[in-house]
Formats: structure tokens, C-alpha cells, sequence
């Protein structure tokens, strides 16, 4: 079970993901605080936190073309590939982008991966992996 960051107005369901490098073997992962955002196509994470985890790494990217609410004007940037790990699942290969903030997004490409919960009432929400 997760809860909602209630610092925030209204309140939103926040994560702790694991973000490991797509060769498991590897072992090295960061851990990323992510609000649960439906509305983000692809998952954000806290520039430092991206900038610490490539330290020393060679990581494979794309670039995308991001816009923000109401599709303003997009830039292009890069999006690392990475494997998100949520409550010990199975890791979702994605790519994700630089955010300047200290909580990053859990987006869609991430989201429709699993199976979740909302319980406003009570601020709290679960996730599993669907089958």
C-alpha cells in the first residue's frame, strides 16, 4: 500500500521505484520519489537523480519531443532507456526524461503495466503487477 503526498492541493498518490539499468546483471540502481500522473505519457524523473544514476554509464536513448498542459510548444530531449522496479515486480524496460523538480511523474508507459487502486477517502492506493 502507497499513500498520497497530502503537501500537495489536492493531494496525489506519490512512489519510491527503483530505477535499474537495462542489463539486470548489472545490479547498480537509484531510487526516485514519482507521483502517480495519468496525464504524463512518458515517466519523469529528478534531474539529479538521472544525473547521479549515468554517472560512469553508458546508457542507450532517443531523443522525444515533450510539450507541456494544453500541448504548448514541445522541445526535444533525451530519454534514457531504463527498468523501473515497483514493490519488487518484474522490471518495466522505459525510457524516461530529465525533470527539474525533486518529485519526478510515474507516467502511462509505466502505469498501464499495472493493475492499481486508488482510495481517495483514505489516502492511500496499492499496485500490483497485472498478470
Amino acid at each position: 500500500m502507497h499513500n498520497y503526498d497530502e503537501n500537495i492541493d489536492p493531494p496525489i498518490p506519490v512512489i519510491k521505484v527503483d530505477l535499474g539499468e537495462p542489463n539486470p546483471e548489472a545490479g547498480h540502481t537509484n531510487k526516485a520519489t514519482l507521483y502517480l500522473d495519468t496525464g504524463a505519457d512518458i515517466t519523469a524523473v529528478p534531474k539529479e537523480v538521472l544525473d547521479t544514476f549515468l554517472v560512469g554509464r553508458m546508457l542507450n536513448y532517443d531523443y522525444v519531443n515533450v510539450s507541456g498542459f494544453e500541448r504548448s510548444a514541445g522541445k526535444i530531449i533525451k530519454a534514457y532507456y531504463v527498468n523501473i522496479i515497483i514493490n519488487n515486480c518484474a522490471p518495466i524496460l522505459t525510457r524516461i526524461i530529465p525533470i527539474h523538480d525533486n518529485v519526478g511523474l510515474l507516467g502511462r508507459d509505466v502505469i498501464n503495466h499495472f493493475i492499481t487502486e486508488l482510495n481517495g477517502p483514505k489516502m492511500s492506493w496499492t499496485v500490483e503487477q497485472s498478470a
